[in-house]
This record gives structure tokens, C-alpha cells and sequence, in this order.
């Protein structure tokens, strides 16, 4: 290779590695521009304390039974790290998802600002209007007060309209206040705009036995009146060459081994049952409106006891009657501290494993061995066979065919004087031949 080569195949590779260089300078500046880092923008709710709020509110206009109805949800704190429905009769909430819920205001980021005009501020709004947000300290007014509208601000779906109530004036904190200082609409991303927070069940523990394992359950029983179905899975004991712990299954008689597979859908139907809703505090004599008081199924289940000398922990589940015209029905727990006042609907899924036949739990029985076949008969006759007889084997004999009457045991009467005697009637097999008596002289 002379020295002009040498050059050309340098000028080649370096005139490469600049255009190189240039897409990936172009391709950098655009992602730079078009998506700029989350932090990068200003926050949307500055200087939230999660540590000083001591109540949030969410309200929002629902449709029931085909009108629009206010709905409100009020959460307040009850202790350092512990939080109540205080609209639902002051029912336990789930204190990280409250917790949670505040602390990822303070990362929500305005994209930017789309309208401070309030005649404007309903064309934002979602199809139901705004879910409208308040966080309270230790004071009754709000300490912050915002709005969630539609989807897709500015373009982009991962972007909400947010209206951001100024709280300057107390009538400013009235949504669509025809106030120079109401607030303004915003675009603003890391903020879920779709989910119906003024639903309970985003508030509270969603399963009825929280923290409650198949592992620590040893009996479950179940009663079915209106099917007539009992049944009862108790856990045995593993054996050698068992992975898990067998399961036995009573139906109206001993126990006996149930299938795997389904003894073990049964106990975790149990442990995982859901919530759909949260009906409230049961009234004292409520029984027949819920239909506790001839519930449709009873499930009780035994766990393990959480020391020797310690009473089982007992599970119980009644499910009264189906909410009319809904896919659900009414239930009430019983857990450690006894009998709950709360009343609870339950979607029907949740609740099929129930309403199965115990005996479908049992293993299969194996098929019996069929019976031996009976011997042949000694005197049975000889099958009949159209075919020609087997070699070496003599056909049977055909019976001669007659026209005479067979031979009686008693002898006939004398015949009547004639030229000539009768013949003799032919011999019968296997009977000796009758003596022909002589004619008279």
C-alpha cells in the first residue's frame, strides 16, 4: 500500500468518526430540549410537610342511581403514623397509602401554565367535574387547596390540568371564585388525575385478614344450607417424600385426602377475599337487612396457635345476601378481637370456592380390577358354529329326523288285530329300546 492509499483510508475513517460524532451531539440536544429532566421543572405544591398535616379531604360529583351526587372523603390523623376514615364512621385507614398520597404532591411538576383566567377554568375540568383536593394543618382552613381536571395537558397524556386554588383571600379558595387571585390552570406531570379517590377502598387495607398466610391456617370449614354442603379441610401432617403438607377432606363421613391443587384454592380464597365496598357500621338489629341473620354461606377457619398455651386464632366470614341489582353480596368478618360492626360487600367471585361441592375436593378413587370370569359350565353344550369342524376332529353327529312321534317311557297299548305288526317306533339316544308286545293269537 503506497502512502496516497494510506491517506485516503485515514480521511475515510476520520471524516466517519465526525459524522459520528455530530448525530449523536444532534440527538443529545433534542432529548435535552424535548424531555427535560422531572426535577428540572418547578414544583407544583412547594413546602408540604408531611409531618404537619393533620387532615386531606377529597371531594368530587359522582353519578348514583343515575344522578350527580356529591361525595366527600375526610381522612384525619389519629396518632404518629396512624390515620381514620372520619367520614366512614372513623374506620381504620391504611396509613401508608394516605401517607404516600401527600408525599407525592411534593414531587408533582408544572409543565406549564395554561390559563389564570376563571371564567375559562371549566374547560379544564374532567367530565364530572374537578376533584377538588384540600390538605388541612392544625387550623380549619386549608392549608393547601387544588383541583385534578382532564388528561393530556399540553399535548401530552402523561400531563393533568391542575387548577391551583390561591388561598391569599378565603373566597379564593372557592373553586370558579370570580376573584382576580383564584388561582390558575397548570399542566403539570407526576400526578394521577384518573383514579377515584373519593372511593374508600383507595384509603383502607383492601383484604379482610390482612397479614393473614396460607401458611398459618390448619382448618377450614364451610356450610352451604340452601345446597346442603358441609365440608372440612384439616392440614396433615408431610411426610418423607411429600414437598408440602397434605390436606384431608370430611364430607359426611372420615376424613380423606383431597386433592392438592384444590384444598389449597380453598384456604387461599379465605385468607386473600377482598373488598369490593365498604357498606359502614352495622345497626343493632340489623341482622335480617343484611341477611346475617340466615346467612347464605358460613367459612370459619382455624390458624395456629401463636404460642402453646394460647387459644387458636379463629377467621370467619357470613355472607348474608346479595346487594340488589350488583354482582355483590354482603359479608361480615370475625377476627381476633371478635365479632366486627362493620359490614362489607363482596364481590360474587370472590366467594365461589364456598359455594363448590366438598366432594369434588376428594382425590379420585382408582378404578376397581374388573372380577374374574366364571369358569365354563361342565355340562353346557357345545357351541354352535356354521364353520367347517377342525381338522382332526369328527363332526357332530346330526339327530335323525322322523316323522314318528318320540318313544313313550310307558308302553303303548296293544294295537288292534291286523294282517301284519307295526313297525317298531325308532330308538331314542341314550334310552334302551321297549319290547314290541306279541299280537294275539
Amino acid at each position: 500500500m503506497d502512502r496516497t492509499q494510506r491517506l485516503t483510508r485515514r480521511l475515510y475513517v476520520f471524516v466517519g468518526a465526525l459524522v459520528v460524532g455530530v448525530v449523536v451531539l444532534v440527538l443529545r440536544a433534542a432529548t435535552t430540549t424535548e424531555l427535560p429532566a422531572a426535577k428540572a421543572l418547578p414544583p407544583t405544591f412547594p413546602g408540604i410537610d408531611v409531618a404537619k398535616v393533620r387532615a386531606v379531604e377529597v371531594e368530587k360529583t359522582v353519578t348514583v342511581d343515575g344522578k350527580p351526587t356529591p361525595r366527600v372523603v375526610r381522612l384525619e390523623r389519629t396518632g404518629v403514623a396512624s390515620w381514620a376514615v372520619a367520614s366512614s364512621d372513623g374506620y381504620a385507614a391504611d396509613a401508608k397509602k394516605v401517607e404516600d398520597f401527600v408525599k407525592s404532591l411534593a414531587e408533582v411538576r408544572t409543565k406549564g401554565e395554561v390559563s389564570a383566567t376563571p371564567e375559562k377554568f371549566p374547560t379544564f375540568a374532567g367530565p364530572d367535574g374537578w376533584t377538588n383536593v384540600r390538605l388541612f394543618g392544625d387550623g380549619e382552613a386549608p392549608t393547601l387547596s387544588f383541583g385534578l381536571g382532564k388528561g393530556n395537558a399540553l399535548g401530552s397524556w402523561s400531563n393533568t390540568f391542575v387548577r391551583v386554588d390561591d388561598l391569599s383571600r378565603r373566597a379564593a379558595a372557592l373553586p370558579g371564585a370570580a376573584d382576580a387571585k383564584a388561582g390558575r390552570i397548570v399542566g403539570a406531570t407526576g400526578i394521577d388525575g384518573y383514579t377515584d379517590r373519593t372511593d374508600v377502598t383507595q384509603w383502607i387495607e383492601g383484604r379482610l385478614f390482612p397479614g393473614l398466610t396460607d401458611g398459618e391456617i390448619v382448618e377450614v370449614t364451610w356450610s352451604h344450607p340452601s345446597k346442603g354442603y358441609t365440608g372440612r379441610l384439616v392440614r396433615g401432617t408431610k411426610g418423607e417424600k411429600d414437598a408440602e403438607d397434605p390436606w384431608l377432606v370430611e364430607v359426611a363421613g372420615p376424613a380423606a385426602p383431597a386433592k392438592a391443587d384444590a384444598a389449597k384454592q380453598v384456604v387461599s380464597a379465605l385468607t386473600g377475599v377482598r373488598l369490593a365496598s365498604l357498606e359502614g357500621r352495622a345497626a343493632d338489629g340489623s341482622d335480617a337487612t343484611y341477611g346475617f341473620d340466615r346467612p347464605d354461606v358460613v367459612v370459619t377457619a382455624t390458624a395456629k396457635p401463636v404460642k402453646d398455651g394460647v387459644p387458636a386464632p379463629i377467621y370467619k366470614l357470613e355472607i348474608g345476601k346479595k346487594l340488589e341489582g350488583k354482582s355483590t353480596w354482603y359479608v361480615r368478618r370475625s377476627m381476633l378481637k371478635g365479632a366486627d360492626p362493620w359490614v362489607y360487600a363482596v364481590n360474587e367471585y370472590e366467594l365461589a370456592k364456598f359455594r363448590d361441592d366438598p366432594k369434588d375436593l376428594l382425590v379420585t378413587p382408582p378404578t376397581p380390577p374388573a372380577p374374574p370370569a366364571e369358569p365354563a359350565m361342565a355340562d353346557a353344550p357345545p357351541a354352535m358354529t356354521d364353520g367347517p369342524a377342525a381338522m382332526g376332529e369328527a363332526p357332530p353327529a346330526e339327530p335323525a329326523m322322523t316323522d314318528a312321534p318320540p318313544a313313550m317311557t310307558d308302553a303303548p297299548p296293544a294295537p288292534a288285530a291286523g294282517p301284519e305288526a307295526p313297525p317298531a317306533p325308532p330308538a331314542m339316544d341314550g334310552a334302551g329300546a321297549p319290547e314290541t308286545p306279541a299280537p294275539p293269537k
